[in-house]
């Protein structure tokens, strides 16, 4: 009697521990896939990096300050890095070997009319930073259209009040390119150079550069 009674003690103490240790087990487990989900929120911004936050798809701050940050892990918060210190930059008129198509495209974006009524295709360059991360992704729909837009209208402004010599003399444009379908001949003897052959709005033309001289 007295054996088994020992018996059924030693069974309920061994399950006791299986219990305690198996509810153990469980907590470090959910506690390892609670740091494992937690640290998804640590990151760190290097200089000139800002981070957007979203909370739930709102807009819950942005964080300019570089170094070691902690927020909530995701999908409650989730981040995106931007580079607010990066230099970018845009072409215009880029006259290169391209198919026929894209090269029409770039006759069309940098064809601009002078005071003295010609029509020239400038080359030109918009460098920029981005100011603010979240308004830069977020609340402007296209921000590289946008900049392509405002610098063609104010490009096409200047070259309005210039004649094609003081595009080149005034402005000190590095080169322009001009496009005519039948006046190479006195254009050549101006100074211009032929370039190259394109159709254009359904008229064959042809690019001619002239050099600061």
């Amino acid at each position: 009697m007295a054996d088994r009674e020992h018996a059924s003690t030693d069974e309920k103490v061994r399950r006791s521990v299986a219990r305690t240790l198996g509810n153990g087990v469980v907590l470090l487990i959910f506690a390892g896939v609670l740091v494992a989900w937690g640290s998804l929120g640590a990151f760190t911004l290097e200089p000139g990096q800002s981070a957007i936050l979203l909370r739930l798809g709102a807009h819950a701050g942005t964080i300019t300050q570089e170094g070691f940050h902690l927020v909530l892990p995701p999908p409650i918060q989730v981040r995106e890095i931007v580079n607010v210190a990066e230099v970018q930059s845009a072409d215009f008129g880029v006259v290169g070997r391209v198919d026929e198509g894209a090269q029409a495209a770039k006759l069309h974006e940098a064809a601009m009319q002078t005071s003295d009524n010609n029509i020239v295709h400038v080359e030109f360059m918009v460098q920029y930073k981005v100011g603010k991360a979240f308004e830069s992704r977020y609340r402007v729909a296209d921000l590289e259209e946008m900049l392509r837009d405002s610098a063609q209208a104010a490009m096409r402004e200047v070259i309005g009040r210039n004649t094609i010599d003081g595009v080149l003399t005034e402005l000190k444009v590095k080169r322009v390119f001009l496009f005519t379908p039948n006046k190479q001949r006195m254009y050549g003897r101006l100074g211009w150079h032929a370039v190259e052959d394109v159709d254009y709005r359904g008229e064959r033309v042809t690019i001619m550069r002239k050099d600061p001289g």
